[in-house]
């Protein structure tokens, strides 16, 4: 990440050195001959194609370019970075004390595509200046050159971050910064604000409304607290982003009074969950979901889980209509997250008929289920089960209800319950003890 933030500072100032050489070169600025040799200098320097529309140029306060492009670097394809403006004011006499003074840098509707390969390297690393033998010691060590962004500003931009298997792990639309850095032999540091119109979590989580103060300084970049809106609920939090050593992030959520149901709208998941979510989350990870670690806990009051396929298959196994559709007074969810496996410690649905729990993983790639669970049905529910083996399978437990135990395995899409084995085995032995009471008799 530091990388990038170097990429960032060292276009603003290649542009400036590239205008002095410019100078020096050729008479006028404003020929299309300076702005075809600029433009080559720039292309040769960063190792890919660059394109602009219209340029402006002064060499004694800056450029302003319109319609800018730069393709990613091969083999990676497409645009990389793009730009509807990009303006650029300076002072030019720092640079004799080794200062690049930038008192603007203001980007309108930028679009920046981050990719990542199966060896795990990201597109901006393979840019010529980061490519090259020693850059990596060059971005990281003391530099003669101070660079200092007296105001950056990006307005309307996109940002999005994708691996090799496709379609975006993340994507930032209507972003929005206005802040100040400096970049010297320290490293990053500065502060500002950063809003967001919409954070898309691989297309199945949508938070909007964010805005967050940004603050960088001592090879980390920090945005919190973070306030925002998702499914009709409040979102708070904070990311915590490592600028050196490798990309890497940690995050910490709290989620208050989002819609389940419209959380599973917009995931375009079945609608097998409804209620108010409230819950709080830590993870952390250094690129997709294989990388991603975590724990938290979650509650939905008010819970209804009416197309549950579990509750589905339940019922039919058991005859027990009354499962298909239950009321849950809350459903808790204690879990954690490492290497696309969720582990849920706690799994519990109560409500006044019905009490479902238990604990068991779920590989999130393949949705894989591994769960042992526990049903409790109040007496008076086990009472209407017709068939008698099925209700001597269940055991009272002293409080009005009567539990069984069972495994769930299969996928989410379709579960798979081991009840029927376990009411034959149940028959079995009432039958067998039985036959043994008729002897002893």
């Amino acid at each position: 990440m530091r990388r990038l933030v170097w990429v960032a500072g060292a276009l603003a100032g290649l542009v400036v050195l590239l205008l002095v050489y410019g100078a020096i070169e050729l008479r006028s600025l404003d020929s299309p001959e300076f702005h075809k040799t600029l433009l080559e200098q720039a292309r040769g320097t960063l190792g890919t194609n660059l394109r602009v529309e219209r340029m402006t140029l002064s060499i004694f306060s800056g450029v302003s370019l319109r319609g800018v492009v730069i393709d990613n670097p091969p083999p990676f394809k497409g645009p990389f970075v793009s730009a509807q403006s990009f303006v650029l004011r300076y002072r030019l006499w720092p640079l004799l004390a080794g200062r690049l003074d930038v008192q603007q840098l203001a980007i309108e509707e930028p679009s920046i595509n981050l990719e990542m390969d199966a060896r795990g390297r990201f597109n901006y690393e393979l840019l010529k200046p980061l490519a090259a033998p020693g850059a990596a010691s060059r971005t990281s060590s003391s530099s003669a050159l101070t660079l200092l962004l007296s105001k950056l500003s990006v307005d309307r931009g996109q940002l999005s971050l994708r691996d090799q298997s496709g379609p975006p792990l993340m994507r930032a639309e209507g972003f929005g910064l206005a802040s100040g850095f400096e970049v010297g032999a320290a490293g990053l540091s500065g502060s500002g604000t950063v809003r967001l119109s919409t954070l898309d979590l691989g297309d199945a989580l949508f938070v909007r409304d964010v805005e967050a103060p940004l603050k960088a300084g001592a090879g980390r970049a920090t945005l919190g607290p973070v306030r925002g809106r998702v499914a009709d609920g409040r979102l708070a939090g904070s990311l915590a982003l490592r600028l050196g050593g490798g990309f890497q992030y940690g995050a910490d959520v709290q989620v208050d009074g989002a819609r389940v149901e419209t959380l599973l709208k917009e995931a375009k998941a079945a609608p097998s969950l409804a209620g108010s979510l409230k819950a709080t989350a830590h993870f952390d990870g250094t690129a997709g979901l294989p990388t991603l670690s975590g724990k938290g806990n979650a509650s939905v009051g008010d819970c209804r889980a009416g197309s549950l396929p579990l509750l589905k298959l339940l019922s039919s196994v058991l005859q027990v209509p009354e499962l298909a559709d239950p009321r849950f007074d809350q459903c808790l969810l204690e879990f954690s997250l490492a290497r696309s496996r969720l582990e849920t410690a706690v799994l519990s649905m109560k409500g006044p008929s019905v009490d479902l729990g238990g604990h068991g993983s779920v590989m999130l790639e393949t949705g894989a289920l591994d769960h042992a669970m526990t049903l409790a049905l109040r007496q008076a529910l086990v009472d209407k089960i017709s068939a008698r083996e099925v209700r001597a399978a269940f055991t009272p437990r002293g409080d009005g209800f009567a539990k069984v135990d069972f495994k769930v395995s299969g996928t989410l899409a379709s579960p798979k319950v081991d009840l029927l084995s376990r009411i034959g085995e149940k028959a079995l032995t009432e039958a067998a003890k039985g036959k043994l009471k008729k002897l002893i008799n």
